[in-house]
This record gives C-alpha cells, sequence and structure tokens, in this order.
C-alpha cells in the first residue's frame, strides 16, 4: 500500500527535518550519522512520525465511516419485523458506497 503521508516538500517540513538533524549532531557529536544518532536516542525520523499520524488519522476517519453507518442501519431494523433486516441490508450498502 502506497504511503498516504505527504511528501516532505514544503518548507516547513525541511526546515523541521534540518533542525531534527542539527539536534542530533548536538545531543551525539561523537556519532556522524544521522541514523545511528536516531537509533541511539530512540527516536524515529520526522518522515516516519508523519506516516504513522496519517494512517492513524485514516483509520480514525474509517472507523467514524463505519460507525455512522452501523448507527444508520440500527435505526431501519425492527426485531419485532423480520423485513426491516433487508431494509437495513440496503441502507448499509447504500452508506458504503458514498
Amino acid at each position: 500500500m502506497p504511503s498516504l503521508a505527504l511528501e516532505p516538500n514544503c518548507r516547513a517540513d525541511r526546515t523541521l527535518e534540518s533542525l531534527q538533524q542539527r539536534a542530533m549532531k548536538i545531543i551525539f557529536p561523537a556519532v556522524k550519522d544521522y541514523t545511528l544518532s536516531l537509533i541511539f536516542a530512540n527516536v524515529d525520523t520526522l518522515e516516519s512520525r508523519r506516516e504513522q499520524l496519517t494512517e492513524r488519522l485514516t483509520d480514525l476517519a474509517d472507523l467514524r465511516k463505519t460507525e455512522r453507518i452501523f448507527r444508520a442501519a440500527q435505526s431501519y431494523v425492527n426485531p419485532l419485523n423480520p423485513s426491516t433486516a433487508q431494509s437495513a441490508a440496503h441502507a448499509v450498502t447504500q452508506g458504503c458506497q458514498h
């Protein structure tokens, strides 16, 4: 699955990542490799953090959409009338298409 995170193409993203690299050089002056300093600090890159947050937000949005569809379907179901189950199934199907 392709990454949903925004590529670090805006100036603010580059500035933040540059700042993180400089901070790692100050905190770990003996370590010349940026990746190694991140490992020593037990810190993810800002790019991976963006990707994780984007995935979480996407999952949360999908969960909320599913919850709304489920609640809409529940309003159609009448336990005393079995034919409402078909209406509920139709409502869920229509909800998934939007």
